[in-house]
């Protein structure tokens, strides 16, 4: 993503992944977010940790949209000033997301459980 560090207000906090696996945030940021025609600013964790994604929209962001997400339709609906807005997912990507998260995730299982070999010369 396109942010300086010095835009990061040093808080760190534990956050716990959805393998289990809690690691402390580097501090938070606020962006705005457009989705459809509606711009919000919204306060990000920030974590040093490699992922398939640049960001999670997690519930402050659906409260302040006042959104109502369905994840069997794989759906978000807010209202706007011109009605109710939609934002549809794909299962295709969620597919490949998946498959790239299983593919970085052996990447950097390897990199930790590889010790490093002293140069022989």
């Amino acid at each position: 993503m396109n942010f300086k560090l010095k835009e990061i207000v040093p808080t760190p906090k534990p956050l716990t992944g959805f393998s289990g696996v809690t690691e402390m945030t580097l501090g938070s940021i606020k962006l705005l977010v457009m989705a459809k025609e509606v711009t919000k600013i919204v306060d990000f964790s920030v974590v040093d940790y490699p992922a398939i994604y640049n960001v999670i929209m997690g519930t402050p962001w659906i409260h302040t949209m006042k959104a109502v997400p369905s994840i069997y339709h794989l759906g978000i609906k807010f209202p706007t000033q011109n009605g109710t807005a939609v934002i549809w997912g794909s299962q295709k990507q969620s597919r490949l997301c998946l498959l790239a998260k299983h593919k970085l995730r052996q990447i950097t299982t390897t990199l930790m459980v590889k010790p490093k070999q002293p140069k022989t010369t």
